[in-house]
């Protein structure tokens, strides 16, 4: 599953869009889909940014609070919005645990423990991925990168 983040919004996406859905991977845009019982919800980043639009767009997709969900959405904004909306787990990345310094200091002030890993809020969890990827200067420095493997039972 893929949802769209701040990246997508500098271009045109229509290529990348096109190769994501061609490479058998779903685009999840503000709506869930359901495997094995387990709620899968993507919203992108453009409808997560405001805290009361994204607590709209979660409700219009009909979250079944009794049942496991996963939201991926592309920054940890506003955990507490998708807490209240009955999520279980948010996914979320953009932060690159900072990058370099400063911008690890930056970041961290800006999402406190939600900058990286695994943390809670309520009875939400909330994992949130330095990436694999860069953002301006193609380097990291004090950060490692990494793709995230989730195993459900």
């Amino acid at each position: 599953f893929f949802v769209e983040g701040n990246h997508e919004e500098f271009r045109d996406t229509t290529k990348l869009l096109d190769a994501v859905r061609a490479s058998g991977i779903r685009i999840l845009d503000n709506e869930k889909a359901e495997i094995d019982g387990l709620q899968i919800v993507g919203v992108p980043y453009k409808h997560a940014t405001h805290a009361q639009h994204f607590g709209s767009v979660l409700d219009k997709i009909g979250i079944d609070r009794d049942r496991a969900s996963v939201l991926l959405t592309h920054a940890p904004d506003h955990v507490a919005v998708a807490e209240a909306a009955g999520i279980g787990l948010q996914v979320s990345g953009h932060t690159h645990l900072g990058q370099m310094i400063p911008y690890n200091w930056i970041a961290t002030r800006i999402y406190r423990q939600f900058v990286y890993g695994l943390n809670r809020i309520g009875k939400m969890l909330v994992y949130t991925s330095s990436g694999a990827g860069t953002w301006g200067p193609p380097l990291r420095v004090g950060t490692q990168p990494e793709i995230v493997l989730f195993e459900f039972e």
